[in-house]
């Protein structure tokens, strides 16, 4: 008798697992990721992220990105993207939320434009150093702290 109830549990447990599995509910990219290997191909690659939300220039009201190519963020939550081909910075904070763009700044008295911004990096004090732009770098971190960004 005792073999009988161990089956029979045993069945109860196995159709169990298998009615869940039918209700499982996985979590995939909505589009398939790939690296690029040593020919320049693209090669199926397992998803390191997934998306939580897509932000275009639009939803923000400042027009289009055109040709980003760089973010980063900063301790504080603020997001820092390098619009290249429009020649400025857009800042968003942590909702995505716009807080400014900059593409222009005040340098020693003069008016000054960025240029081709195509790198960015946020310092653990809130510097922001620029990559490919035709000035100091330093600038915009002294200008944010002065206020004069």
């Amino acid at each position: 008798m005792d073999g009988i109830r161990e089956r029979a549990v045993l069945v109860v447990v196995v159709v169990f697992v298998c009615i869940i599995s039918l209700f499982h509910v996985g979590f995939a990219a909505p589009y398939p990721s790939y690296v690029y290997d040593f020919w320049h191909q693209p090669v199926p690659a397992p998803d390191a992220y997934l998306p939580v939300r897509a932000v275009s220039g639009r939803d923000l009201g400042i027009g289009d990105f055109s040709d980003a190519q760089d973010l980063a963020v900063g301790r504080d939550g603020t997001i820092y993207i390098a619009d290249t081909g429009n020649n400025r910075l857009v800042l968003l904070d942590a909702s995505f939320s716009l807080v400014r763009v900059i593409s222009e700044f005040d340098r020693d008295g003069a008016p000054d434009r960025l240029s081709a911004p195509s790198g960015i990096f946020v310092t653990g004090d809130g510097e922001v150093y620029i990559g490919r732009c035709r000035w100091v770098t330093t600038y915009l971190g002294s200008l944010q702290r002065a206020g004069r960004l």
